[in-house]
C-alpha cells in the first residue's frame, strides 16, 4: 500500500459499533478487514488499496430472443430489449433464461460480480426475417421445423435447406441497442467501482452471448472501448454460444486472453446432419474468430455423447453444459472450448 497514510487495521467483531469515535470513521475490505482513519481519508483509502490489489473481475451475460411460438397467436412476440442491466438472471419478469449455464460460469471464472444484459429483438432481425413481418417469419421458421423434425421429414421435403441469409439490417439493430444497454451499465460500473472514474482502479471484464446475444454483446463492447474508462479495462474471456447470425459479428482476438464459438458444425468436413444442426441460428464462423489459434476459436457440440441436437435443441441454452466437460491439453483440437479456471 505505500506510506501515504497511516491507518489502523482491525479485524472486525461483529458486536463492535463504535468505529466512529474520537470524529473517526471506518469502512470494510471484503467483509472482515476494518480500515479506522480520518472521514476525509476514506476515498483515497479505498482507491490505493483497490489499485493495489488483484484486478476486479466481472461478467457480462447478454442473452437471445426470449420467446418461442405461441399457438394462440404466432405472430405475437414479447417486446424488444429494455436496454436495462440487472445483476442476476431476471431480465424477463424473474422468468430465468440460462438454465444454469451461467452458474457454471460463475463457477469456473469466478468473478467478483455479474451483470446481466437482455438482447432480445424480434424475429424480424434474424435470419428468418421475411419482408419485415413477424408472421411471415414465423411462418418461414415453423415450415423450416416440420421439415428438420427428422431424416424422414426432411427427404419428404425434398432435402430443404436452413435460413441461413444473414440479415445484417437486423444484425445492426441489435448492435445499436446493445451501445445503448452499454450506456446504463457504465453508469452500474462507475457505482460499483468508483476508482474507474478517477483511473486508480482496473476491472477485468468476461462477456458470454448467446444467440442474439452476440450482436447486443458487441455493441455494448464497442461503447465501453470508446468510453473514458477504457484505459482501466482489460477484457478477457469472451465466450459465444450458437450465435446468431454469426457472420455478421466480428471479434478481434488481439484484444481478448481466450475467445471460443460453440455450436453446431454446419459446413465442416463430417458435419451433423442437416436435422440436428442449429436450425433457429445457423453456425456460421463469427468473423476473425480462428484467427489467434493460441487464443481460440470454434468448439463444436461432441458427437456420440448423447447431448441433445436438433433444430432447437441444438440452440437451447441449457444444452450447452458440455462446454464445461472440455478438458484442456487434447489433441486434434479436442480442447477446443476450454474454460480457463480464474
Amino acid at each position: 500500500m505505500g506510506t501515504q497514510n497511516t491507518v489502523v487495521l482491525y479485524i472486525d467483531p461483529a458486536s463492535r459499533s463504535d468505529y466512529n469515535q474520537g470524529g473517526k470513521t471506518s469502512f470494510v475490505i471484503d467483509g472482515h478487514l476494518r480500515i479506522l482513519c480520518q472521514p476525509k481519508d476514506v476515498e483515497a483509502l479505498r482507491n490505493i488499496i483497490w489499485f493495489d490489489r488483484v484486478p476486479r473481475t466481472v461478467v457480462l451475460f447478454a442473452n437471445g430472443y426470449r420467446n418461442w411460438i405461441d399457438i394462440t397467436d404466432i405472430s405475437a412476440e414479447k417486446p424488444d430489449t429494455k436496454n436495462q442491466i440487472v445483476m442476476q438472471d431476471n431480465v424477463d419478469n424473474s422468468i430465468p433464461y440460462w438454465n444454469g449455464i451461467d452458474a457454471s460460469f460463475l463457477s469456473r471464472r469466478k468473478p467478483e460480480r455479474a451483470y446481466y444484459a437482455d438482447g432480445h429483438h424480434s424475429i424480424t432481425t434474424s435470419s428468418h426475417n421475411v419482408n419485415g413481418s413477424v408472421l411471415a417469419a414465423k411462418v418461414s421458421f415453423i415450415a423450416n421445423l416440420d421439415c428438420m423434425a427428422s431424416e424422414i421429414e426432411y427427404n419428404l421435403c425434398q432435402r430443404p435447406t436452413l435460413n441461413i441469409k444473414p440479415n445484417n439490417a437486423g444484425f445492426n439493430t441489435r448492435v445499436s441497442s446493445g451501445r445503448k444497454a452499454a450506456a446504463n451499465w457504465l453508469i452500474q460500473l462507475l457505482k460499483d467501482y468508483p476508482g474507474l472514474s478517477n483511473g486508480t482502479e482496473t476491472i477485468t471484464i468476461d462477456v458470454v452471448a448467446h444467440s442474439m446475444g452476440l450482436a447486443y454483446a458487441q455493441g455494448m463492447i464497442e461503447f465501453i472501448r470508446g468510453s473514458a474508462i477504457k484505459n482501466n479495462i482489460k477484457w478477457s474471456g469472451y465466450y459465444i454460444l450458437a450465435p446468431e447470425n454469426a457472420s455478421a459479428g466480428t471479434v478481434n482476438t488481439s484484444a481478448w486472453e481466450q475467445v471460443w464459438q460453440y455450436g453446431s458444425d454446419l459446413g465442416q468436413t463430417g458435419a451433423d446432419p442437416m436435422w440436428l444442426q442449429d436450425g433457429v441460428a445457423p453456425q456460421a464462423a463469427v468473423t476473425g474468430i480462428d484467427a489467434d489459434p493460441a487464443k481460440g476459436g470454434r468448439a463444436y457440440i461432441p458427437k456420440n455423447q448423447g447431448i441433445p441436437k436438433g433444430f432447437v435443441e441444438s440452440h437451447s441454452i441449457g444444452n450447452y453444459g458440455w462446454i464445461f466437460g472440455i478438458q484442456p491439453g487434447l489433441p486434434n483440437n479436442l480442447s477446443n472450448g476450454y474454460v480457463s479456471p480464474r
